[in-house]
């Protein structure tokens, strides 16, 4: 079965990013200078990283609205200031309001459909908001709801193929841990 299959029977697209985005934005609420430096839990990176990550990936998300993203361009640094980062998270909703287009084309030649990129910007701005909270020291769980929305999209968007280099091994689990937990740690963050 092909991710786009599985793609009509999850709950994908804007909604799911502007749910994304409200969790994200009350993390980078606590974020001060002092924090950075900060480590994250993804091995190697520093909180002021992250940011920077995250704004770049913003920047790549609404760049795909408009049916393409030009890969292996010179990245610049594009910052790491919170307030921005909300800027742009309200600019990546306002880009994707009109009629989404139906595919995304990646640099030259890989095509995504535009349910699959949005299921992949909620997962990756939801859990870098998990991040972030965890590097200033105000842990907050994922909604349990929106995280067991983005568990199912776990399936579809992450391949065994992006260990270690996306994501660190699957940490261990218990049947008791609330679907936050089981997110983070199949992501390979957490205990």
């Amino acid at each position: 079965m092909t991710s786009e299959h599985l793609l009509p029977e999850l709950d994908v697209g804007v909604e799911l990013v502007e749910r994304a985005i409200s969790y994200t934005r009350l993390r980078l609420d606590d974020v001060t200078d002092a924090d950075l430096d900060n480590p994250t839990p993804c091995a190697e990176w520093w909180l002021r990283d992250l940011l920077e990550h995250m704004a770049d990936g913003l920047d790549a998300f609404i760049e795909a609205s408009g049916g393409r993203i030009a890969v292996g361009l010179p990245g610049t640094v594009t910052g790491s200031d919170p307030e921005d980062l909300k800027a742009r998270a309200c600019a990546l909703l306002d880009a994707w309001v009109e009629p989404p287009v139906e595919l995304v084309t990646l640099g030259a030649r890989s095509v995504l459909p535009s349910g699959l990129l949005l299921a992949t910007a909620a997962l990756e701005i939801g859990v870098h908001g998990w991040d972030v909270g965890m590097a200033v020291g105000r842990p907050e769980p994922l909604p349990a709801d929106f995280a067991a929305d983005l568990l199912e999209l776990t399936q579809v968007v992450v391949d065994p193929r992006d260990r270690p280099s996306r994501f660190g091994p699957q940490k261990a689990t218990s049947p008791s841990d609330d679907p936050s937990a089981r997110l983070v740690t199949f992501l390979g963050r957490g205990s």
